[in-house]
């Protein structure tokens, strides 16, 4: 299935189309909210800071044992900003990649694509993380797939997969419906109407004229930015930052690929596949 990126057409996780607002619009940017809004310069420049100020003790207090990496969930974001700069057109599709540090060209993505995108700029990179997790753990992870066998190609750009990861990882938080508890760089997932999953990233931006963060992600029509932390239903909230030495996948590697014949959608119940490079 490869939607067309189309400011009409937004997807999910699971990477099936449907129409975010019923006029067949994009969501509002961050400075068209503004100019709605009228919400004054210095107001949001304050939450900003306070913003920063919480994620700052967070980051350091859940890293005590270890130096205070303050610009993670910084560069996070500003790599995850970038990709909204980009026109994608969202394509689920199977496809075989590199690994580690494998990607779909540039010109397409899902949800979980500008996550993975956006982590690598942090030097993390969940291909690898998520693959070696489910290559040893694999009856932890769900069995929605019809797979026997973990996959580098695919189980990272799935996002209960990432969410199972993110839990074994130690990184789920408290979901509720206070705007503070969600902060900059925190991942967030959702059910959108027809329970198909989503994935997107806190942003240090906030929604004009409250206090809700928005959030950084793409839904259909390619990355951005915007209101909908609390449009859907959260099932997950994540804050995943780990140590150096947990940063796989970078180096130390020898690239090689997965070769599939079966090309099989992120949807798709695919057939069983050997998952490792040899």
């Amino acid at each position: 299935m490869s939607p067309h990126g189309k400011g009409n057409i937004l997807a999910n996780t699971n990477h099936h189309p449907y129409k975010l607002q019923e006029n067949g619009t994009a969501p509002f940017s961050h400075e068209e909210e503004v100019s709605r809004h009228g919400l004054s310069s210095w107001k949001e420049a304050e939450w900003r800071v306070n913003l920063f100020v919480r994620a700052l003790l967070v980051v350091c207090l859940s890293s005590w044992a270890s130096p205070c990496d303050a610009r993670s969930w910084h560069d996070l974001i500003t790599a995850a900003r970038e990709r909204t700069q980009h026109h994608e057109v969202y394509d689920g599709s199977y496809r075989t990649l590199a690994y580690p540090m494998g990607d779909v060209p540039q010109d397409r993505g899902v949800c979980t694509d500008l996550v993975i995108r956006a982590y690598r700029a942090i030097k993390v990179d969940l291909q690898v993380l998520v693959h070696e997790d489910m290559r040893r753990y694999f009856t932890k992870y769900p069995r929605s797939w019809g797979l026997r066998r973990a996959d580098p190609n695919i189980d990272h750009r799935r996002v209960p997969n990432l969410q199972r990861f993110f839990e074994r990882a130690g990184a789920k938080q408290l979901i509720s419906d206070r705007p503070k508890d969600y902060l900059p760089g925190d991942l967030v997932t959702w059910m959108l109407p027809g329970n198909l999953p989503h994935i997107g990233i806190v942003s240090d931006r906030i929604m004009p004229g409250s206090s809700t963060p928005m959030i950084l992600h793409n839904i259909g029509a390619g990355p951005v930015e915007d209101n909908i932390l609390f449009r859907y239903t959260i099932t997950g909230h994540y804050r995943y930052f780990p140590e150096p030495s947990a940063r796989h996948g970078l180096s130390g590697a020898e690239a090689c690929t997965v070769k599939d014949p079966r090309h099989n959608d992120i949807d798709g119940t695919p057939e069983d596949r050997d998952g490792r490079c040899s």
